[in-house]
């Protein structure tokens, strides 16, 4: 996978042939502000279960 500093992140797995893409806009990004490196794992893990389920 690949973070990038405004929220963005691209991952894959190949073994499940998936691609998630976030692509976000922070307005004034400082790395105080962790909201976005705890909301990024957490909408991956939730996608994966997903697919997982079907």
């Amino acid at each position: 996978g690949h973070t990038g500093f405004t929220g963005t992140s691209c991952w894959a797995d190949k073994d499940r042939n998936l691609i998630i893409v976030l692509l976000t806009n922070r307005v004034y990004p400082t790395r105080e502000n962790t909201k976005i490196i705890n909301f990024r794992p957490s909408l991956h893990d939730a996608i994966v279960k997903i697919i997982d389920e079907k």
